[in-house]
């Protein structure tokens, strides 16, 4: 996979990625790309918006679900950026049964899809802050605003009070607790650049 800068993009990128998130929320979200998930989770208000990840499916039902995520992903990249033909999934030997298939959780396509458009849209917004360019930046993160609010975001990262927006788009904007009336973009870069 590569990025608009023609930079490659690794899946193990993309869970860095989503680390970053998890780890600047300090443990009030987690990633919910496997062993996250639970079907005895309780069901809240937003669990209800999501579907349970519980199914294993192997490689090919990941490039099926990418290809099928993709398809229908209903937010636009920035100018530049487009999802990769291909889930950047592998299979991956075991030592304990180096011939066994690798399996992944079912929705692990549509997540790996999602992720790459939060890191494709923090990306453009802090190279457009970088450049000069704060109309454009602040269009993107009123993208990552609306795309924090769709059942895509629920389903790749658990976050029932929006607390990533305070911690990310709200600094960048100007304001929040760690950038008072002034622009950081520091927490964006880091999920642009993981």
């Amino acid at each position: 996979m590569k990025d608009a800068h023609n930079n490659p993009i690794s899946r193990r990128s993309m869970m860095q990625a989503a680390a970053v998130l998890a780890g600047a929320l300090t443990g009030a979200m987690a990633v919910d790309e496997g062993a996250f998930a639970s079907s005895n989770a309780p069901e809240t208000a937003t669990s209800r918006d999501r579907p349970r990840l519980t199914t294993l499916i192997n490689l090919e039902g990941v490039r099926r679900e990418y290809r099928e995520a993709v398809s229908t992903f209903p937010l636009a990249l920035p100018e530049g950026w487009s999802f990769p033909p291909e889930s950047s999934a592998r299979e991956a030997a075991s030592p304990l049964a180096p011939t066994a298939s690798s399996l992944w959780e079912s929705g692990s396509g549509h997540v790996e899809v999602y992720m790459y458009w939060l890191r494709a849209v923090a990306s453009a917004a802090c190279d457009a802050h970088a450049g000069g360019n704060d109309q454009i930046a602040s269009r993107l993160l009123d993208d990552l605003e609306t795309g924090y609010s769709t059942s895509e975001r629920r389903m790749a990262i658990m976050d029932p009070a929006n607390q990533l927006l305070g911690l990310v788009v709200d600094p960048a904007r100007g304001g929040g607790s760690t950038a008072r009336h002034s622009v950081d973009f520091t927490s964006l870069m880091s999920i642009a650049r993981s």
